[in-house]
């Protein structure tokens, strides 16, 4: 009897833990429900997140190629000019076969090549008594002499030219150096 009463007292037991489980089934089971919803909206907002930047992306660099059409055109509409004047040049050289006219010409032409680089803030790598730069000078020869400091630009090969700060084209040189006599 002992038995049957310890048996129905395990199975009271297990009744009343029943509802106990069902209700923290139902808890996971919301649980998992809401997490899932939560991921699916994450990878929504994530994969909008996503199109919008390759969009972003897309817009920029159709900007940049737009910007560099308008920089090239800018650049060449300030070039035709100059072209204008070497083709006259050319044809005032030909109509008078004179060195002065030719000359003439070439001048003008150049004029208005420093009015352009003037105009885009280019400007001139200095060369005449300064010492050699490596940032802003390329040694194309170097030349023994103890007349002037070691390591200064004797000669300019080629003029080289900044826009601001930035070195265009180096300055192609010819340096001294000093010869050591002990």
């Amino acid at each position: 009897m002992e038995q049957e009463n310890q048996v129905v007292e395990d199975t009271e037991t297990e009744v009343l833990d029943e509802p106990e489980v069902v209700d923290a089934e139902d808890a996971l089971r919301q649980e998992l429900e809401i997490a899932q919803n939560q991921a699916k909206e994450l990878k929504e907002h994530v994969l909008t997140i996503s199109a919008e930047f390759e969009n972003f992306r897309r817009r920029q660099q159709e900007e940049q190629k737009r910007r560099q059409v308008l920089m090239k055109e800018e650049l060449f509409r300030e070039l035709l000019p100059l072209v204008d004047n070497l083709d006259r040049s050319l044809d005032a050289a030909r109509a008078n076969p004179s060195v002065e006219s030719l000359l003439k010409g070439v001048e003008l032409i150049r004029r208005g090549f420093d009015r352009l680089l003037e105009n885009n803030e280019i400007t001139v790598i200095g060369t005449t008594g300064v010492e050699f730069d490596p940032a802003q000078h390329e040694a194309m020869m170097v030349e023994e002499r103890d007349d002037v400091p070691d390591q200064s630009i004797v000669q300019e090969l080629q003029k080289g030219y900044k826009i601001g700060d930035r070195v265009l084209r180096a300055s192609m040189v010819k340096v001294a150096r000093n010869t050591v006599k002990n």
